[in-house]
């Protein structure tokens, strides 16, 4: 499965978990800062883990300053690409063009290495 990781909702000024206190015992409990930052549609996390629960490999390509949560956080269970611009049509054509084919092949051959099973076919 790709993953097209586009902003759907841009968050100009924010705060993530307002008035949270630092917890030792708790996972990213402390308030931060969500300021110049973009957050996906929720299809992406819906698909992503339909990918997961049908154990099928995921490549992830993401937009710039996107929000690392849930399914985007980097895992060693799928492969996420360099991030691409989308300031001008020309940050997106090269990455798109120049980049991306790259990062591609480089997932091929990771899938490769996971499912090069019997008589020298992928399974």
């Amino acid at each position: 499965m790709v993953i097209l990781a586009f902003g759907h909702t841009y968050i100009e000024t924010g705060v993530l978990k307002k008035g949270a206190v630092k917890q030792e015992n708790f996972f990213e409990s402390e308030e931060k800062i969500l300021s110049g930052k973009w957050i996906t549609s929720s299809f992406c996390q819906i698909e992503g883990a339909m990918a997961i629960s049908n154990n099928i490999p995921i490549l992830i390509i993401k937009q710039e300053n996107l929000k690392s949560d849930g399914i985007l956080k980097d895992d060693e269970n799928f492969v996420s690409v360099s991030g691409f611009s989308i300031d001008s049509t020309n940050k997106i054509d090269d990455f798109f063009e120049k980049i991306l084919s790259k990062e591609i092949c480089h997932w091929k051959k990771e899938l490769e290495k996971k499912f090069y099973k019997i008589e020298g076919k992928i399974v």
